[in-house]
């Protein structure tokens, strides 16, 4: 998909220098990127704050090295 878009001459050298591209549509479409992708980290880490979670991790690895032990 082709989009023109009016960054100032300062914004897209900032954006240049900070992706380390010179092309200005690949500093773009990388900082595009690396947004999405910190946007999707910050919504599972919202996500992960409403699960409750159990640290009974040692419980069932105990449990699960028993019946390990018990079956042979």
């Amino acid at each position: 998909m082709v989009m023109e878009i009016d960054l100032a001459p300062e914004t897209l050298d900032e954006l240049k220098e900070l992706t380390q591209q010179q092309d200005p549509s690949l500093a773009v479409k990388e900082a595009m990127d690396a947004y999405i992708r910190q946007e999707k980290r910050l919504r599972l880490i919202e996500l992960s704050e409403e699960v409750e979670m159990a640290n009974n991790w040692q419980a069932l690895e105990d449990a699960e090295m028993k019946e390990i032990q018990d079956g042979s």
